[in-house]
C-alpha cells in the first residue's frame, strides 16, 4: 500500500516595527515666522534654542534615547538629513527642561520654518549632530556655563575655556546654569592666554547683577583693565553701560537695574561707532575698536569685581544686525513661544508572515 503525506501551510502574521529611515518616532517643530524680525528676508545658519520643557519622549525598547540621548537628532526632514545640533541639557522625561541649539540653515521671515526632531534608533550610538559645527566660523566662542559641577568650557572649535575658583558656582541663569559670582574674584582665560578679537566683533549674554564694585564700576569682560564693558553707576540707584576706550563711553540711552536679568549686546561695528543692546534695543555712541578678551565678570582690580550672574556669554567676529539680536532675543527669551511642537509621530506597527507546516500520512 503506497502512503500519501498530505503537507499543509498555515501562515501566522507576526507585529513588526517599521520606521522612518530607521527612527522610531518624530514630531516637528514649526518656527512662528512673525517672531523672526523682519528686516532681513532670512537668517543665515541661525541657531535656535530648543527648549523641551514639559514634551515627554516615548520609552522605547530600541535605542538609547532616555538612556543617553544619542539617538535624539534633528533633521531638516522627515528623519533623513541631519542638521548640526550642540546639545547644552539632555533630559528626555519631561521632568525637566532639556535644552539644544539648533543650526538653522535658513530661518525666513516670512514662511514659518519647520524642523524634524527624531528619536528611537538603536544604530545610532554616538552624537551625530557635529557639536562645534553648530556654531559657524563667525563665532568666536560660546559658553553656555551648564551643569554641575560648573562647566566653563568653549562649545566652538575655538576651545577657549575659563579658569574659575571655589568662590564660582553654578546657579540657574536664563537658559539652564550660569556662573554665580561672589564678588570676590574674577573669571580669566586659562594661562593668561587672551581671546584675540578685534573690530569688527559682537559681544552677547545674560547678566543678573545685585551689586557693582566698591568704586561704582564693575567690568563684565574686558583686558586688564584697559578696555572693556562695565556697568557704571553715576549716582544712587542709577546703573548704565560703560565701555572703557581711553575717554570712555557711557550709554545714557539705557537705564540698568540690578536684580534684573537682561540680555546684553554689544557691538563694536569697526567704523567707530559702539552699538549697546538692551533686550534687543539699540542705541549707538561714536567709539573705538575692542581689545582681546581676559577677563569675565571682574579683573584683578578687586573694586571692580561685580556680584551677580552671567550665563550665555558669546563672541562674534562680526557685526550682528538689529534683525538678527531681535530675532535671537525672541527665541532665547521665550522659547515656548517662538516655536511649537507638533504631536508624537510612532513608526505605525505593520505584519509580516510565518509559514507554519504541518502534515499527515494516508
Amino acid at each position: 500500500m503506497r502512503k500519501c503525506v498530505v503537507i499543509a501551510a498555515a501562515l501566522l502574521a507576526q507585529p513588526a516595527m517599521a520606521s522612518f529611515n530607521g527612527w522610531s518616532h518624530y514630531r516637528t517643530i514649526t518656527i512662528d515666522h512673525t517672531k523672526v524680525d523682519s528686516s532681513s528676508a532670512a537668517y543665515t545658519n541661525f541657531t535656535v534654542l530648543v527648549a523641551t520643557q514639559s514634551v515627554v519622549y516615548s520609552t522605547q525598547t530600541v535605542g538609547g534615547e532616555l538612556a543617553n540621548g544619542q539617538d535624539y537628532a534633528f533633521f531638516s526632514d522627515t528623519c533623513t538629513t541631519p542638521l548640526n545640533w550642540d546639545v547644552e541639557k539632555q533630559n528626555l522625561d519631561g521632568s525637566t527642561t532639556a535644552y539644544s541649539w539648533v543650526q538653522i540653515p535658513s530661518l525666513s521671515s516670512s514662511t514659518d520654518t519647520v524642523i524634524y526632531n527624531c528619536w528611537g534608533n538603536s544604530s545610532v550610538i554616538s552624537h551625530i549632530g557635529y557639536s562645534t559645527a553648530t556654531y559657524d566660523a563667525n563665532y568666536g566662542g560660546v559658553w553656555h556655563f551648564s551643569g554641575a559641577p560648573l562647566n566653563s568650557s568653549d562649545s566652538t572649535h575655538n576651545g577657549f575655556t575659563w579658569t574659575t575658583d571655589a568662590s564660582y558656582t553654578s546657579t540657574t541663569g536664563q537658559i539652564d546654569g550660569a556662573i554665580n559670582t561672589a564678588g570676590t574674584s574674577e573669571i580669566h582665560q586659562t594661562s593668561g592666554i587672551h581671546i584675540p578679537f578685534t573690530a569688527p566683533v559682537t559681544y552677547s549674554g545674560w547678566i543678573n547683577l545685585s551689586a557693582v564694585g566698591s568704586d561704582n564700576f564693575s567690568l563684565i569682560f574686558g583686558d586688564e583693565g584697559t578696555h572693556g564693558l562695565y556697568i557704571y553707576q553715576p549716582s544712587a540707584g542709577v546703573y548704565h553701560y560703560y565701555f572703557n576706550t581711553g575717554s570712555g563711553i557711557v550709554d545714557t540711552t539705557h537705564s540698568l537695574s540690578l536684580n534684573t536679568t537682561f540680555m546684553f549686546d554689544v557691538v563694536i561695528d569697526g567704523l567707530g561707532n559702539t552699538i549697546f543692546y538692551v533686550n534687543g534695543s539699540p542705541a549707538t555712541f561714536a567709539g573705538v575698536p575692542a581689545a582681546n578678551i581676559y577677563y569675565l565678570m571682574g579683573s584683578t582690580v578687586t573694586s571692580e569685581l561685580p556680584t551677580g550672574k552671567i550665563d550665555e556669554f558669546r563672541i562674534y567676529a562680526d557685526v550682528r544686525s538689529t534683525g538678527l539680536i531681535a530675532t535671537e532675543y525672541a527665541n532665547q527669551s521665550s522659547p515656548i513661544t517662538f516655536y511649537s511642537f507638533g504631536p508624537e509621530n510612532s513608526a505605525p506597527v505593520t505584519s509580516t508572515s510565518n509559514a507554519l507546516f504541518f502534515g499527515s500520512e494516508m
